[in-house]
């Protein structure tokens, strides 16, 4: 089918959720977690001036790796790391114009403890661009 003008409208496709695992962790599959990361060989997963750190396949492999320890499938396991380091992000960096700290309960804090090792690694994205166009009469 072919579209002529902008006066026919196009069909619309819907949308298809995403499926999102859940995964709840013990304290004992953080602990492994963090031991893990914390190994010479695989900080290249969440240093990112490391050569390695955008390697497709060597992420993959410690993935698999790590999957392996916990039990879990590599997918799985991918998603809980990210999970974590965007927890402890956002545990760590306050949000713009926030005031005082975050409310950081034992759980909370138990993770921060727990990842500490990443807070050198984790940076707060700056937007880009202008928050107005400003045009200057000629």
């Amino acid at each position: 089918m072919y579209f002529q003008s902008g006066s026919e409208e196009r069909p619309k496709v819907a949308k298809v959720a995403k499926v999102r695992n859940v995964c709840k962790l013990t304290d004992e599959q953080e602990e492994k977690i963090s031991a893990f990361l914390q190994r010479d060989e695989n900080t290249f997963m969440y240093d990112l001036k490391h050569r390695d750190h955008m390697n497709k396949s060597r992420n993959a492999a410690k993935f698999v790796e790590l999957g392996g320890e916990l039990g879990l499938s590599p997918d799985l396991a991918k998603q809980v790391y990210k999970s974590i380091r965007t927890q402890f992000a956002k545990f760590i960096i306050p949000k713009s114009g926030a005031k005082g700290d975050v409310n950081m309960t034992h759980r909370r804090q138990q993770l921060v403890d727990r990842f500490q090792f990443l807070k050198v690694h984790v940076h707060r994205k700056v937007n880009k661009r202008p928050l107005a166009s400003v045009s200057i009469p000629n």
